[in-house]
């Protein structure tokens, strides 16, 4: 059977929760530092969603990382061309704001 190609918005919704993780926070404390309800951040980890440059920038700030660190992926191969697009979209956005600091 052949496996599914994971979304942009799965992919980051897996490196929202590796993110906090590895900044060892409870998803309480992610929500409290990024300004958001505890269920919005368990949702966003969860259920992957299409999120917004500002809870993106907010997540970023909260989690002390630049914006790269949510919307990569490691293995392009696993994503479709529309997600492809998407990502480099969403790059080309980051590029043209690097001098802004998350």
């Amino acid at each position: 059977m052949k496996k599914k190609k994971p979304s942009l918005a799965e992919t980051v919704s897996r490196n929202i929760r590796k993110a906090r993780l590895e900044a060892g926070m409870t998803q309480k404390e992610l929500a409290d530092r990024a300004g958001f309800k505890i269920s919005y951040i368990a949702r966003l980890e969860t259920k992957p969603q299409n999120i917004s440059l500002t809870v993106l920038e907010k997540l970023c700030v909260a989690l002390s990382v630049d914006a790269r660190v949510l919307i990569s992926c490691s293995d392009l191969s696993k994503y479709s061309g529309q997600a492809l697009e998407k990502l480099s979209r969403a790059l080309s956005l980051l590029n043209e704001i690097k001098d802004t600091t998350f």
